[in-house]
């Protein structure tokens, strides 16, 4: 079953509704402040997490909280990320690098010893941009250990953005350019659009 964030009252609550059009809502009962924040959906759909209060992670067919990350970690998160296959793991960026998180068992495990601005997560690597020498890298990490090394044009801003393929897509942020790379492929860079503004997924457009 597929669910969609509906319009609703976001300072009590979050609600979603499944094919039929039938409406489940989950009532925060936290105090959250107004400021904006993010849904992220599990790889199945069926849990949510809002990047707001103490991270809360929502269960849409039990329509109950079942966790709270900051419970676990209680500072300094600057970023999450679901696993891309599994709805119990998340990962993590702090100052200090990027942590894997197991929602079942609650351990924690430094996966990335750099600092980074954002990241993305696709079978098990993690994917940074990195400076090095004024030229910009797309660098993929598994256990810690660069596993490969892509050059992409230079930008001061790149936004990941994860549309669940074989692809990457880098969008250049201050040049209104998205980039499509395929990072196994013997010629990396697939594709290039000019004059995008916006672009993102699922409830947003471009």
């Amino acid at each position: 079953t597929a669910y969609e964030i509906k319009e609703c009252d976001w300072s009590s609550d979050v609600c979603s509704s499944d094919l039929d059009g039938s409406i489940n809502k989950i009532f925060l009962n936290n105090n959250f402040s107004t400021q904006d924040f993010d849904i992220l959906w599990a790889p199945s759909n069926k849990k949510l997490l809002l990047t707001r209060g103490n991270f809360p992670v929502f269960n849409i067919e039990s329509k109950r909280q079942e966790t709270a990350i900051a419970k676990y970690i209680p500072s300094d998160i600057k970023d999450i990320v679901w696993d891309d296959f599994s709805d119990s793991e998340i990962y993590i960026r702090q100052n200090s690098g990027i942590y894997f998180f197991d929602l079942i068992s609650k351990n924690k495990k430094l996966v990335l010893n750099k600092k980074t601005d954002q990241f993305l997560v696709k079978d098990n690597n993690i994917y940074i941009i990195e400076k090095i020498n004024n030229d910009n890298y797309l660098n993929i990490y598994h256990d810690n250990k660069i596993i490969k090394s892509i050059s992409v044009p230079v930008a001061s801003i790149y936004e990941f953005v994860n549309l669940n393929n074989n692809s990457i897509y880098l969008h250049d942020q201050k040049h209104n350019i998205l980039y499509s790379i395929d990072p196994w492929s013997i010629f990396p860079i697939q594709d290039s659009i000019n004059g995008v503004k916006n672009f993102s997924l699922d409830r947003k457009s471009v």
